[in-house]
């Protein structure tokens, strides 16, 4: 539970959008820039609807009913300890086939960017979720370059030196001490919380139940709120000081960066243990 409130708590702050200059930023970057067309959009959803991701889908599919006919029949007679060493094996062998199947197509899909990025001379690619106005829509080339015959090499990004728009790596953030102490004191706050109310709720009736849940959410709200809150600021802080530094109009988070831009992972993260003050 800790883990999901706080990826809920950290999209607020840090998946959407931090930025230096108004929210809808895309549009004041283009006046920046010394032609429109260095911005481009490209929309994943219909990337990931292609015939070839399809296919492989259902070749996943195939292969997680098996494996569930499989743990049907191996299961029999076994031991609890031995039940979860088969259950650790076979989601190994589908996280494996799902590697196999998905991992090329994600490769292919991030070389087509790329090349369709370098031919338009874009300075990034943003996921069209995240684009106002402002960007040229790139998708159906990065599809036509998808489909094309043959391997499809990725060019080197040398491109985010000059760019206006940075990003980071939530996750490689995430993973700093600080953010686990945080995240580990909010799921221990959760767990206490849920003791309390099963012990609590033994004889009450359903409407009293009900208005006790309320009142233990509102509860874990306000943990959740006086634990993240102080965290959260500093992200934001820290993300705009190195917006600053690099002169920088806006930093995103990695998952809306298709291609181009200024990887800071590592300013941000100095700052936030210390080292780069």
């Amino acid at each position: 539970m800790g883990k999901k409130v706080f990826r809920i708590a950290a999209a607020v702050v840090i998946a959407a959008v931090v930025i230096v200059g108004g929210i809808f930023g895309v549009k004041a970057l283009n006046e920046k820039m010394k032609k429109p067309s260095e911005i481009g959009s490209i929309d994943s959803d219909a990337i990931f609807k292609l015939a070839a991701f399809d296919k492989a889908n259902e070749k996943l599919r195939k292969k997680e009913m098996e494996l569930g006919k499989r743990f049907d029949t191996e299961s029999k007679g076994l031991n609890p300890e031995q039940l979860q060493e088969l259950r650790l094996r076979m989601m190994q062998e589908l996280e494996t086939a799902r590697a196999n199947e998905i991992k090329p197509l994600f490769d292919r899909v991030q070389a087509s960017i790329a090349v369709i990025g370098k031919e338009k001379k874009l300075k990034i690619v943003l996921d069209k979720k995240i684009v106002v106005c402002g960007a040229q829509d790139i998708t159906d080339e990065v599809k036509d370059k998808f489909r094309s015959e043959g391997e499809l090499p990725r060019p080197e990004e040398d491109l985010g030196g000059t760019s206006l728009i940075g990003y980071f790596d939530q996750d490689v953030v995430e993973s700093l001490k600080m953010f686990r102490d945080s995240k580990r004191e909010l799921m221990e706050k959760g767990q206490k919380m849920q003791k309390e109310i099963e012990e609590k709720m033994k004889g009450l009736s359903d409407a009293e139940k009900a208005k006790m849940l309320e009142e233990y959410n509102l509860k874990f709200t306000r943990e959740k709120e006086r634990i993240m809150a102080p965290l959260m600021n500093k992200v934001v802080k820290t993300v705009e000081e190195v917006a600053r530094e690099k002169k920088l109009s806006m930093i995103l988070d990695k998952q809306y960066v298709m291609y181009g831009g200024r990887n800071v992972t590592e300013e941000v993260t100095d700052k936030l243990i210390g080292k780069g003050k």
